[in-house]
């Protein structure tokens, strides 16, 4: 990435390709602003990829939507891992994102005329110089301490992709939260005996009938109240009211939650980014999770003030860069890598857009409690031009695909119309079975509005009707042929 002359210069460089950093290159592509993404993963959503197969997220399918363009998914309420990366797939070749993936930054140098970045990737190291730099990937796994050779027994992984992986491996999942109640699940839903391991006591979603019956029907155990915990060669090593507990095993599922990465803030406080004491602060930040358990006895809105109070104030790294660096993402707000998606990828947008010179929005400040205002943010981040996106995308029947290419599955036309009459518990209704009717893989919503105002009906309630569609897997989309054309917006 560097020449004769010297490193290449980029305007803009995003660190980290989750939905937030993919929110950012395509915000920037729409700015006209060039941008590469890099990721320290083998790919882009990496995170995601890694999610178990068929995981269902707590968040709204909406809430991982970038600029209106809607997430279609398989169930009406539910928003899978297969969902989200289908998604932010046809999102990356729509803005032919130039994501460069195994690409990890260990260095930053602020200059007079930009921000030097030492990179580490599967080509070797490489320098290039940003005029801006966005960071958008803030949270590492939370480790375990490990008393064991290297490549000795158990083998430590952080999660799976499908319970085959595991089959006749002695499991130790460690982890009490959501993310290790789910991992557990899936192994003892594959018929797997496993042991789950947690610091802290069994959390409400533990004490689920569905989850009792798991336990008992595959002789899986909850070893609780657990301290010191460490992994050792053939086993996890633990103390409980001083006694010593050994759990024998051959893998150890790591799910302990996370918190925040340590390489990215030593990054930037060597480059004086950051201070030591900002640094400590953002560590120390509670979440609001955390606010429900170090504060149960306040309401929810005090609940939300307290967590954002007590917070690092930001506004400076979002809305006008330190040294020509930029946060955007979890760190800003007190969902932190527990929750708030929606948010993350709205200061993405924001934080391009004022790259692009637009003022930062009239807030009160710090910057965490003016986050909490869904509406505000929504309204902030909107453009005019959102709408031009989803008139562009060209939806199209789901259909089944095999290497065999089998019939649509039953309720969708096979050449002749066969339409769904309805969408789950619900009928189609008689505008959603006329858009319906117009969809052939080759117009866009734009010509589907078009062809619906002749009979009288309003964009928006075309709009609309669409999306239902979409959100109950009647409809899929495909982006426009065309990549996304860059400009201001």
């Amino acid at each position: 990435m560097s020449n004769a002359s010297g490193p290449m210069i980029i305007p803009l460089c995003v660190i980290g390709c989750g939905p937030t950093g993919i929110a950012a290159l395509f915000e920037a592509k729409r700015q006209g602003i060039q941008a590469i993404g890099i990721e320290a993963r083998p790919s882009a959503l990496g995170t995601f990829v890694e999610h178990p197969e068929g995981l269902v997220y707590l968040s709204h399918p909406s809430h991982f939507e970038i600029a209106g363009v809607p997430l279609d998914c398989h169930h009406p309420k539910e928003c899978t891992r297969e969902d989200v990366l289908h998604y932010y797939a046809r999102i990356i070749n729509w803005g032919r994102l130039d994501i460069r993936s195994s690409t990890r930054c260990v260095g930053i140098a602020p200059q007079e005329d930009g921000v030097l970045l030492t990179l580490s990737g599967s080509d070797g190291p490489a320098i290039i110089r940003a005029q801006q730099v966005l960071i958008t990937s803030w949270y590492a796994r939370r480790p375990v301490r490990q008393d064991r050779k290297k490549g000795a027994v158990p083998r430590v992984i952080t999660s799976f992709r499908n319970p085959v992986e595991l089959l006749g491996e002695r499991v130790v999942v460690i982890g009490g939260g959501l993310s290790g109640c789910e991992l557990a699940t899936s192994l003892m839903m594959s018929g797997a005996s496993i042991v789950l391991a947690m610091r802290g006591l069994p959390k409400p979603f533990h004490s689920t009938i569905q989850f009792a019956k798991l336990l008992r029907n595959t002789r899986s155990v909850i070893e609780a109240d657990l301290s010191a915990l460490r992994i050792c060669d053939g086993y996890v090593e633990a103390e409980r009211n001083g006694r010593h507990v050994a759990l024998e095993c051959s893998v150890v599922v790591a799910a302990s939650g996370a918190a925040i990465d340590q390489e990215t803030c030593d990054l930037l406080e060597e480059a004086q980014i950051l201070g030591a004491s900002a640094v400590t602060a953002l560590a120390n930040a509670p979440t609001f999770e955390d606010g429900v358990r170090i504060q149960p006895a306040m309401a929810p809105g005090e609940r939300l003030a307290w967590v954002a109070a007590n917070r690092p104030d930001l506004w400076e790294y979002l809305f006008d860069g330190v040294n020509g660096v930029r946060f955007a993402g979890a760190v800003l707000h007190g969902g932190g890598p527990h929750a708030g998606v929606l948010v993350s990828i709205a200061s993405a947008r924001l934080a391009v857009q004022a790259i692009a010179g637009k003022p930062a929005p009239a807030w009160a400040r710090p910057l965490a409690s003016a986050l909490t205002d869904i509406r505000k943010i929504l309204a902030a981040v909107g453009s005019a031009s959102d709408i031009d996106l989803l008139r562009a995308i060209r939806p199209v029947r789901v259909a089944s695909w095999s290497r065999t290419w089998r019939p649509p599955h039953v309720g969708h036309s096979n050449g002749a119309h066969n339409d769904l009459g309805h969408l789950g518990p619900r009928s189609l209704s008689a505008l959603e079975a006329r858009v319906l009717s117009l969809v052939n893989d080759d117009r866009t919503v734009q010509d589907i509005v078009e062809c619906e105002a002749q009979t009288g009906n309003r964009e928006e309630d075309v709009h609309e009707a669409l999306r239902g569609l979409f959100h109950h897997h009647v409809l899929t989309w495909l982006p426009p042929r065309h990549a996304l054309a860059p400009g201001p917006q």
